[in-house]
């Protein structure tokens, strides 16, 4: 909040207004010691702060999956509430690299691998733009940043407990490559960066051939052209998969890895007929039409 309100775009009657908005996971015991920090520093700064609890049970499962899908619910509907057009974060070039890697274990595609986009657009919000600012920089340079303008800050004692997957490749993986190589965190940022930009060079492929699919909406569901999706490599057939799953389920939420080959399967496929099902998708073959149609989701289909 700090970098933002020093920032000439949020200065001067007449422009945008800063909010401030933390998210109480209530997982330790001293999170009201954070929630009364950012209450506090927003309050210095002369801005207005939203605060709130997290008041539900984790269920058994990933638990950081789960603080964080709370985290947002509560980031988009505060930003709804406020008519706020963008929402900031302050994900640095460090969380980047943990995420490409813990994406690059789980055996991510193209999608997963480009990692954080700096700017996109909020699933179920596509009106807020989701803003990473410092994604370009890394965490000592920040912190090297707030002492030399005196500015506190809080780390969370969580992001040492390496029982967690993305600090234990904090903690052990990535100095253990960076000993090997000491510009192992600028080059796999790098290697994000293209990545993302192989990634773009695809999508524009496929929007130049889409024509070819010659989509249609029926009664049956989204529909497009067999003949022409098997004349394309593979990646961009998971590339085309995503983009129906998108139109008919309205999730941003990729295929899996698993998913993705079943599908290209189903469409290289010499049998004529075909059926598969992967989360919130039923995608049937015909003669000369492939047909998505969205379904409830079963614990049994595919992600």
């Amino acid at each position: 909040m700090h970098f933002l309100s020093r920032c000439e775009l949020f200065t001067g009657a007449g422009k945008n207004r800063l909010l401030v908005a933390h998210f109480d996971h209530n997982l330790r015991s001293d999170s009201a010691e954070d929630r009364r920090f950012v209450e506090n520093a927003a309050r210095d700064l002369g801005l207005e702060s939203v605060v709130e609890l997290w008041a539900a049970t984790p269920a058994n499962g990933n638990l950081p999956a789960q603080a964080r899908q709370a985290r947002y619910n509560f980031l988009i509907k505060t930003a709804t509430e406020f008519s706020a057009n963008c929402l900031t974060t302050g994900h640095h070039q460090d969380d980047q690299v943990e995420t490409f890697m813990d994406r690059l274990i789980r055996g991510s595609g193209l999608t997963g691998l480009r990692a954080m986009a700096a700017v996109r657009s909020l699933e179920n919000a596509t009106a807020i733009k989701l803003i990473r600012p410092l994604l370009t920089m890394d965490r000592v340079t920040i912190q090297n940043w707030l002492r030399i303008q005196n500015i506190e800050w809080r780390e969370d004692p969580s992001n040492q407990n390496t029982d967690y997957r993305r600090a234990y490749l904090r903690h052990k993986v990535l100095p253990l490559l960076s000993s090997l190589e000491p510009n192992t965190m600028e080059r796999i940022a790098a290697t994000t960066q293209r990545i993302a930009q192989a990634q773009e060079a695809l999508e524009w492929s496929l929007e130049q051939r889409w024509p070819d699919m010659e989509e249609r909406v029926t009664e049956q569901g989204l529909t497009i052209n067999q003949a022409a999706m098997i004349t394309m490599p593979d990646e961009l057939v998971i590339l085309a998969l995503r983009r129906c799953q998108k139109t008919v389920t309205k999730s941003d939420h990729p295929p899996s890895e698993k998913a993705g080959q079943e599908f290209i399967t189903l469409v290289r496929s010499k049998q004529k007929q075909g059926e598969i099902r992967i989360r919130g998708l039923k995608i049937s073959k015909g003669d000369k039409r492939l047909v998505f149609c969205g379904e409830r989701t079963s614990p049994r289909q595919n992600m």
